[in-house]
């Protein structure tokens, strides 16, 4: 689930999940690099994916789909 509710809580949404990529980000990093890193935080990859998507959409990083390298908005 992206945000809390009554079903879901704060430690499972994708939002709360999604502060481990944010916290290890490098200036330039590929996504396979990122899940190295933060795979851990994840109970299974659909969640990273869910994860990385949540902040692309909210404009936090920026994805090359040709390269699958990833930039972090500044």
């Amino acid at each position: 689930m992206i945000v809390p509710s009554k079903f879901t809580s704060i430690e499972q949404s994708a939002l709360k999940k999604s502060i481990a990529l944010l916290q290890s980000h490098n200036v330039k990093t590929t996504i396979i690099e990122l899940f190295e890193k933060t795979s851990s935080e994840f109970e299974s990859i659909d969640e990273f994916i869910l994860s990385i998507e949540t902040l692309w959409i909210l404009g936090k990083l920026f994805i090359d789909f040709d390269s699958g390298e990833i930039t972090y908005a500044t």
